[in-house]
């Protein structure tokens, strides 16, 4: 960064741009325009408020000169707006590799989650994990030395998280909390005002919490009122990162796999304080230093056409989840209770004491693929989770026969 001049100016859209810096902090964004009251100067004060740009590294591979990758990131901030609106951010770092991801680009999810532990979690340390649980965050935190804690949600409750699940399982050698809203595998939406609770009374005990955000995209309508969405339309679920000082003590992991059916693409992001982005840079720089170029290209693509593109689908998706209801009544040995996020459905079995051998079975003997609840946790046992994402009504409907010829 030393080598940058003290400041640059290119034109975006007839619009003079300077970056800027000081000496004392990342370079600064600002944009200069036309006339009060426009759109154009809302957007451009908005922005240089709003976006601190870490210069674009690795000059030999690939990254662009300085001037077009500025053009091209403040090109794409102006989409981003819409999207700090509703998490309610002030401020955004963005760090630029190769052609720049936002915030920091990924490689999906698991890479985010992985980075995230490798971050800001030392071996021995206590990670609690609400159950059930995604399984890879549990294989993560132990492969990198941390002891999962298993915090157990109720079935009755919905599987929703509750502070009052969470507090006991904390010890003075907790140094996070995992969740995950929607939630994978039982497609729980975390209320608004848990949300919150959680987010402030970990941060008032210095424990961080890490929010998986994977499927923020995917609320139903029907959605109870208590989760902060909005009736009668499709919404995203509350995000850790819209509660007041989340950058204190929060660390969100997202991808564009699910929102943008982009699953092989590989490409996922994190969002965190400056501190904690700059250190996990450092580690991301030695596993992968970037998620390919051409990834970054096809997310950007896809964030340009519509980031609400997860919402085109939904009325689908409601449609499958109803198929997907009716089939678990035709059994008397299932049960579910509905939950209001994700593509999936947690469905207690009657008289299960093994879901591997189970699912196993129903394989083996109905050509139907399901997923163990005990996969997710100790509190997944006698559970399946059967997934609705990526079938149609019909291919549904003629699993729930199988399922129903397979139980009797």
């Amino acid at each position: 960064m030393s080598s940058m001049p003290e400041s640059i100016r290119i034109t975006v859209r007839d619009t003079p741009v300077d970056l800027l810096r000081d000496g004392s902090g990342p370079p600064l964004l600002f944009l200069h325009g036309a006339g009060a009251g426009g759109r154009w100067l809302t957007f451009q004060e908005r922005l240089a408020e709003r976006f601190t740009v870490l210069a674009p590294s690795h000059p030999g591979h690939g990254a662009s000169p300085v001037a077009e990758w500025i053009e091209h990131i403040s090109d794409l901030a102006f989409h981003y707006l819409d999207l700090l609106d509703t998490l309610q951010i002030e401020r955004v770092h963005l760090v630029g590799a190769s052609f720049g991801g936002w915030i920091a680009a990924e490689m999906a999810t698991m890479a985010s989650s992985r980075l995230t532990s490798m971050t800001l979690i030392d071996p021995g340390d206590e990670v609690v994990l609400t159950t059930p649980y995604f399984v890879n965050h549990d294989m993560t935190i132990r492969a990198i030395g941390g002891v999962p804690i298993e915090a157990p949600l109720r079935e009755a409750d919905g599987f929703k998280p509750r502070w009052e699940a969470i507090e006991p399982h904390l010890t003075g050698r907790t140094r996070a909390v995992v969740l995950c809203s929607p939630s994978n595998p039982t497609g729980a939406v975390t209320a608004r005002d848990q949300m919150e609770q959680t987010v402030r009374e970990l941060s008032s005990r210095g424990i961080t919490v890490f929010s998986d955000e994977t499927y923020l995209h995917f609320v139903h309508r029907d959605c109870p009122a208590e989760a902060g969405i909005n009736r009668g339309r499709a919404d995203d679920a509350a995000s850790a990162a819209a509660v007041d000082d989340w950058r204190d003590n929060v660390v969100v992991v997202g991808t564009f796999s699910k929102s943008f059916g982009m699953t092989g693409w590989r490409v996922g992001y994190m969002l965190a304080d400056q501190r904690v982005c700059e250190q996990a840079l450092k580690i991301q720089d030695a596993m992968i230093i970037c998620a390919p170029t051409i990834s970054q290209i096809a997310v950007e693509a896809a964030i340009r056409d519509d980031w609400n593109y997860a919402h085109t689908f939904h009325d689908e998706l409601v449609e499958r989840r109803a198929a997907l209801q009716q089939g678990i009544e035709t059994s008397a040995r299932l049960h579910w209770t509905p939950t209001s996020g994700g593509f999936f459905a947690f469905v207690s079995v009657a008289d299960c004491a093994d879901s591997m051998a189970l699912a196993s079975d129903i394989l083996d003997r109905a050509h139907v693929v399901t997923i163990p609840g005990a996969t997710f946790g100790s509190a997944g046992e006698g559970f399946l989770r059967l997934s609705y994402g990526a079938v149609s009504v019909e291919q549904l409907q003629e699993a729930f026969r199988r399922l129903q010829k397979y139980f009797g």
